[in-house]
């Protein structure tokens, strides 16, 4: 469960809109996040090209972020001219589930 200060890391693919098959967008996709419904810059997400049409997103969360706190990350990418959008995450913020020790 993800909380304040934690890193982030997500991947999305991209597509050709003819051919469905994995492709680079035209230009490298961005992505934002909304923190409780509002887009937020200070949640600072970079995005990387790992293979072709796979890329990575990572981050840290705000430590200015609170437990119970929802955040969206979206994507937008153009690809072959076509500019397409997606929610690639949603997470509530929490804290760490304590582990017991059991012998």
């Amino acid at each position: 469960m993800p909380k304040p200060g934690d890193s982030y890391y997500m991947e999305f693919t991209t597509e050709s809109p003819t051919t469905g098959g994995a492709t680079n967008a035209d230009s490298l996709p961005s992505a934002t996040a909304e923190h409780n419904g509002a887009d937020d810059s200070a949640f600072t997400l970079t995005v990387a090209n790992v293979d072709t049409g796979r890329y990575k997103i990572t981050g840290t969360i705000p430590t200015s972020y609170a437990i119970g706190d929802s955040v969206v990350v979206t994507v937008a990418a153009t690809v072959g001219g076509v500019l397409g959008k997606s929610v690639v995450d949603s997470m509530i913020l929490s804290n760490p589930i304590p582990t017991k020790y059991v012998p």
